[in-house]
């Protein structure tokens, strides 16, 4: 069964009837793992992939599918009694990824510019931090 399509949908004597949902990808899929390891490690890792997704009612027009993976590892620990300390580095879109993170429907352009369909994802980018934490 196909939830993802216009049953009934005539505008302007133009019958979208049977297309895709405009703006709603067919499968998405997210999926991750967390391991805490020895010594106070962590290790975090996910998944996310996008099916193709039509841009206007009449789907003479679509995104590319993507997928792209992020992963992460901290380290916590008890520094002295009362003293903790967190850090945390990972790496988002591995694989660098081109993709949409938005889309904007039935887009119109103005003037003589084209439309503008996409608004892309990050690049591949890196983060850090470090928390220390002082208990009573």
């Amino acid at each position: 069964m196909d939830y993802f399509r216009f049953d009934d949908f005539n505008n302007n004597d133009q019958d979208f009837s049977g297309n895709d949902l405009t703006g709603v990808p067919k499968n998405q899929f997210a999926g991750g793992f967390m391991f805490n390891l020895p010594h106070g490690f962590g290790l975090k890792a996910d998944y996310f992939f996008v099916d193709k997704i039509p841009l206007n009612d009449a789907n003479s027009l679509f995104t590319d599918s993507y997928s792209f993976c992020n992963a992460a590892l901290n380290w916590n620990s008890k520094v002295a009694s009362a003293l903790s300390l967190s850090v945390n580095i990972g790496i988002n879109n591995i694989f660098n990824e081109r993709y949409a993170s938005m889309v904007l429907v039935n887009a119109t352009g103005f003037g003589n510019s084209a439309a503008r369909y996409y608004y892309p994802g990050q690049p591949v980018n890196y983060f850090g931090s470090f928390q220390l934490w002082y208990l009573l």
